[in-house]
């Protein structure tokens, strides 16, 4: 007779040091949408113009569409192929906080919008075909592809994909409006860029380790990959942005994020850089390198593993 035997997760056991921290990292952030008084934004929102609106509700509802994707398909990412215990762990977390990214934007609209509205928003994000190329291709590369390919598919979805949509909150947060929505968009922004480090430095391990021919066959496979998502995010980008001013500030910002997530795997940028200043790119940028900003110094120095000796439990602790 044959038996299955579970092994317990040993956290003093770490290969890669940056599970441990990312874990530690990770938990620190954890937040609920509850605990931010959206609606407080309300008379902002009825001080927007039809346009304006419909653009928020769109952009708004395409990040709630990658973040219920995500907080339901990631598992797929770390289904197969090889990961420590403690990478598991990591990507269950992150994919819970998908769930929560997801409630979230559905929180900001249900406080603005009236019910009948929020489900007409729905319904345009299931049959927007932009919306659901992206998450076809990105779904059949987390059934099929290789593990570099699951995380390379991964951190395209949340470092590219997302821009064009939070690219409305992080306007309306330069300008000093909807500052508890801008709230909520801080603490997504802390997380998901987390995520992409990780996942960006666990792929940059596993690429290391590939023979030089599949190294250059992965590459040309990622170029590819990103060419053709980000040509279908800026088909969607003209729809939603259409009639605006923003529609090329739009663009240049997922071109933009595009080579930063190159960057981050050490491959060559593909889109022309923003070299002339813009109404709104500059003041985004500023915001995200304050709230988006990892590397292995700041998590050892924002990181405690050690027990503070001030926040160690009593018995009177208990006293209720």
């Amino acid at each position: 007779m044959s038996y299955l035997h579970y092994k317990a997760i040993n956290w003093n056991e770490i290969e890669d040091n940056l599970d441990h921290l990312t874990w530690e990292k990770l938990t620190s952030l954890f937040w609920l949408d509850t605990r931010i008084p959206v609606s407080n934004d309300k008379k902002n929102w009825d001080n927007l113009s039809e346009t304006e609106k419909d653009v928020f509700k769109k952009a708004l509802i395409g990040l709630a569409s990658i973040a219920t994707f995500q907080s339901e398909k990631g598992y797929l990412v770390i289904k197969e192929g090889q990961h420590t215990q403690q990478e598991t762990a990591i990507y269950n977390n992150i994919q819970f906080i998908e769930s929560v990214h997801a409630k979230a934007y559905n929180t900001i609209l249900i406080e603005f919008e009236k019910s009948k509205e929020v489900e007409m928003i729905l319904n345009w994000a299931e049959e927007n075909s932009e919306i659901q190329y992206k998450l076809d291709r990105i779904l059949e590369i987390y059934k099929t592809g290789s593990t570099l390919q699951k995380r390379a598919a991964n951190l395209i979805l949340e470092g590219i994909l997302t821009c064009s949509g939070s690219f409305t909150p992080l306007m309306y947060w330069t300008q000093s409006e909807f500052l508890n929505v801008s709230e909520i968009i801080k603490l997504v922004l802390m997380n998901e860029s987390l995520h992409c480090f990780y996942i960006s430095h666990k792929f940059r391990l596993g690429y290391s380790e590939l023979p030089q021919q599949e190294k250059i066959e992965l590459r040309e496979w990622v170029l590819d990959l990103i060419t053709d998502l980000v040509n279908n995010e800026l088909s969607y980008v003209e729809k939603i942005y259409n009639g605006t001013g923003w529609l090329e500030e739009v663009k240049a910002f997922v071109q933009q994020q595009a080579n930063k997530v190159l960057t981050s795997l050490d491959f060559n940028p593909l889109y022309p850089e923003v070299v002339e200043s813009n109404t709104y790119i500059d003041s985004i940028n500023n915001i995200l390198e304050k709230v988006t900003h990892h590397d292995e110094i700041t998590y050892q120095s924002s990181v405690s593993l050690k027990v503070d000796r001030e926040d160690v439990m009593s018995e009177e602790d208990y006293n209720f």
